[in-house]
């Protein structure tokens, strides 16, 4: 793996979609590649509204909420998910909603 990363000039993020069933393993994942790859930043994109509070710490971005389509996308007004920047290691206290930056002007936000 660190070859391909080191040979792939413009990766700066890790995303991760869902905690799946075992969020120890996923913080073990997470804490490793912020060790090995200090600026690379990571990212979890979450389809719950609440989510485990050690994530905070470990994450550069995180999403939260399901999609509902009732409300639309990420790149919504009226969407019900939201996205975070964070500081790693300092928790949610960090957290700043940059959900608008999603709200692009000429996007159709139903068309997915």
């Amino acid at each position: 793996m660190d070859a391909m990363i080191e040979d792939n000039f413009g990766v700066n993020c890790f995303l991760f979609l869902g905690e799946g069933a075992d969020v120890d393993a996923l913080l073990s994942l997470v804490r490793h590649l912020n060790e090995k790859y200090p600026k690379i930043e990571t990212a979890l994109y979450s389809g719950l509204i609440e989510i485990d509070e050690r994530v905070w710490d470990c994450f550069d971005y995180v999403k939260t909420g399901p999609y509902r389509r009732s409300y639309g996308p990420l790149n919504s007004p009226t969407t019900n998910q939201r996205m975070y920047r964070l500081t790693r290691g300092e928790g949610k206290a960090s957290a700043v909603d940059i959900t608008e930056r999603f709200w692009h002007r000429g996007i159709d936000p139903n068309v997915h």
